[in-house]
């Protein structure tokens, strides 16, 4: 990717046109570098007992399934924010029952006490100098 490309992945506009062109069928047989079964052990390992129920905050979420996998896990306190506006509309059809918001990982509007973990699978692309 050259630095132009790699520039456009820090815009919710690069985003936008691209999950535009992606049919919500066709998300659940991409996920961005691992998937859930990947990370799983992972997880269980580091992650608080599901019935401490922690807040969990998903940074740069995409179409990732990671947020409807832990649900399945009993995880039911979690955020998803992605910049991407039209992402979120996809995944709060997909999964209604899961809280979705546009919000922006370099300045969130988030209280940061009101989250105990914060996972970031996949924005590295769109933090600055990365």
């Amino acid at each position: 990717m050259d630095a132009e490309s790699s520039k456009a992945l820090g815009f919710p506009e690069y985003w936008n046109k691209r999950y535009d062109q992606v049919e919500v069928s066709e998300q659940a047989r991409h996920e961005w570098f691992r998937t859930f079964d990947k990370l799983r052990s992972f997880l269980e390992k580091e992650l608080p007992d599901a019935s401490s129920e922690p807040r969990i905050l998903h940074l740069g979420c995409g179409d990732s399934t990671l947020p409807a996998d832990l649900a399945n896990l009993r995880y039911r306190d979690q955020i998803s924010v992605d910049f991407s506006n039209v992402v979120i509309k996809q995944m709060q059809s997909k999964h209604p029952d899961l809280d979705w918001r546009v919000d922006d990982v370099r300045k969130l509007s988030l209280d940061d006490a009101s989250i105990d973990i914060a996972i970031d699978k996949a924005s590295a692309p769109e933090a600055p100098g990365s």
